[in-house]
């Protein structure tokens, strides 16, 4: 793509007789010139499917928290609707005329049940972000094996790994809570909650080692149920 790229435009909506078709996220131009339209999602998806060591899961075995999404379903989306936005006839309508090649990028993180081990399709990147899921009540036994610094982690704090610097350790009583405090904290949730274990370094400094998602006793079968629509 050459060394950088210029931002043309962002939320580029596309419509015909006053209704909306779709919205292109990024339009961008590279130094030599290329018209790039580029679609990001960053997802969480947690792995329902049955866990078979001699087969390679399905991408609709990754349902989203809620179970108002899947990894299948999305992946279409994207590749059947928002990529082709740029090349339909009312795209000259937006002001951004020429030919715009399209790319899009999927970040995110993928869970999987603890202690099972399932085989990723061919689609995904072997390099993904991975985590693991429980149920609330498999959560003691898990915890206890698992770390002392337990936090919920809010929506907006889904994408990257956290850390906790040293000066600020006089908030831990407010900011991390032991196994059994998380358990008292998830366990009327409806939905599934993510959680993550923190460790302290050398210096100090409380440092994310692994997180996951706390869901749930009904939620698994839910899920499968899901996954297979």
């Amino acid at each position: 793509m050459g060394r950088a790229a210029r931002l043309v435009a962002a939320g580029v909506p596309l419509r015909r007789a006053g209704i909306t078709l779709g919205e292109c996220d990024f339009l961008l131009t590279t130094q030599e010139g290329t018209q790039l339209h580029w679609e990001l999602a960053v997802k969480c998806y947690l792995h329902a499917g049955h866990a078979d060591a001699h087969q390679a899961s399905q991408l609709s075995d990754y349902v989203g928290p809620n179970l108002k999404d899947r990894f299948d379903l999305k992946l279409a989306h994207l590749l059947g609707h928002q990529l082709p936005l740029s090349a339909r006839e009312e795209f000259a309508s937006t002001g951004y005329p020429g030919r715009w090649t399209p790319q899009m990028f999927v970040k995110g993180w993928l869970f999987y049940r603890h202690g099972e081990t399932a085989v990723d399709p061919v689609e995904l990147d072997p390099g993904h972000g991975r985590g693991w899921w429980v149920t609330h009540s498999d959560w003691p036994e898990f915890a206890s094996a698992h770390g002392r610094h337990w936090r919920v982690l809010p929506r907006l704090e889904w994408l990257a790994p956290r850390r906790r610097a040293a000066h600020e350790r006089d908030a831990l009583n407010t900011l991390f809570a032991d196994a059994e405090t998380l358990a008292l904290q998830t366990s009327h949730q409806p939905v599934p909650m993510m959680v993550a274990s923190f460790a302290e370094d050398s210096a100090g400094n409380l440092l994310e080692r692994a997180r996951g998602f706390i869901v749930p006793d009904d939620w698994p079968q839910r899920a499968r149920d899901y996954a297979r629509q």
